[in-house]
Formats: C-alpha cells, sequence, structure tokens
C-alpha cells in the first residue's frame, strides 16, 4: 500500500516528472476496511513526501483532476496524487469527456528558475531537495 512506499514517493517527488510527461499517482484508500486488513488513507504520506493531493467527489472530477494533475506534474515537476474511495471509484455516471472541458492556464505570476523544474541527470540530492523545497511546492501551488 501507499504507507509502504513512502521512500520510494519521497525519492521520485524529489526527482521530479518530465515537462512532456508529468506523474499522477491514483491511490486507492480503505477508509471503512471493507478490503482492507486495516482502515487506511492516504493524504499523511503523500503530504510527509511533499506530493499534492487531489480528491475527487464523483465520476466527472477523475476526469477532470486528472488532467489539472498531468498539467501540475508537468509545469512543477511534482509528483501529483489523486485519491481513490470506494464510493465514487466503483460507481458510474454519464460524463463529458472533452478533453477541452477542464481550461488548463499555467500561472503568470511564477518565476520559473534556471533550467526549470522538471527531472534532469545527473542532479545531486541537495539540489534536488532545495528545487523542491524553493521552487516547486510553490509552482504547483501557483
Amino acid at each position: 500500500g501507499v504507507d509502504r512506499t513512502i521512500d520510494v514517493f519521497k525519492h521520485a517527488n524529489s526527482a521530479g516528472s518530465s515537462a512532456h510527461g508529468g506523474v499522477l499517482v491514483l491511490a486507492g484508500d480503505d477508509h471503512a476496511a471493507k478490503s482492507s486488513t486495516l482502515a487506511h488513507q492516504s493524504e499523511h504520506v503523500f503530504k510527509a513526501a511533499g506530493i499534492p493531493v487531489l480528491y475527487p467527489s464523483n465520476v466527472q472530477e477523475y476526469l477532470d483532476y486528472g488532467l489539472h494533475g498531468w498539467a501540475m506534474s508537468r509545469y512543477s515537476g511534482l509528483w501529483v496524487s489523486m485519491k481513490c474511495v470506494t464510493d465514487v471509484v466503483e460507481s458510474s455516471a454519464s460524463v463529458d469527456v472533452d478533453p477541452h472541458r477542464a481550461q488548463i492556464i499555467l500561472p503568470e505570476d511564477f518565476v520559473m528558475p534556471q533550467g526549470g523544474l522538471n527531472i534532469r541527470w545527473p542532479d545531486p540530492p541537495l539540489v534536488q531537495e532545495a528545487r523542491l523545497l524553493d521552487y516547486k511546492w510553490y509552482a504547483g501551488l501557483s
């Protein structure tokens, strides 16, 4: 589960995502322990790894938030997570699949550092950490 993979998430988020790819992590949360041995939620693990959490409340929002999550990841270099709960993922709905439905607007007030925020090689760990703490989080918030 998500709680056992925090080290992987921390390393991956520090390294970053591709400007032409992006990363959207889907986390299956089982608040009521219906199919798990213990109840679980993932927000605290993602917060500890510096990964933003999107929490869709219906089927349409999975599509819309997914597009926004990919865009956020590509722009900021962050991995972005999306919380998936049973009540929503096991439901159905009529949805609008128009890719232009979600209006992706790139921030104009964020000053991108030289070299950008996306994954690169080689990239020393302390440089990755500084970029995460000093820029990536703020790029994601913008």
